[in-house]
């Protein structure tokens, strides 16, 4: 067992998060890239862009780097 804290949006993150299981158990076989926010609750004409950039960060950026750093 191996565990490993960061924000899912970050690069650096991800980026250690894999370097850990890597050292942990010789290689990473399998990724599950399922970080996901929903937001706030809110109407899209209300969205500050900072908010939604929030969601992107965590949801695309995210599963993009842990894609690329398990490659």
């Amino acid at each position: 067992l191996a565990t490993f804290q960061g924000d899912a949006g970050e690069e650096s993150a991800a980026h250690g998060a894999v370097a850990a299981t890597a050292a942990a158990f010789g290689g990473v076989d399998i990724l599950f890239a399922n970080a996901g926010v929903e937001g706030a609750p809110k109407r899209i004409d209300q969205l500050e862009e900072a908010e939604f950039e929030a969601v992107l960060r965590t949801n695309l950026i995210g599963v993009w780097a842990a894609i690329k750093h398990c490659a």
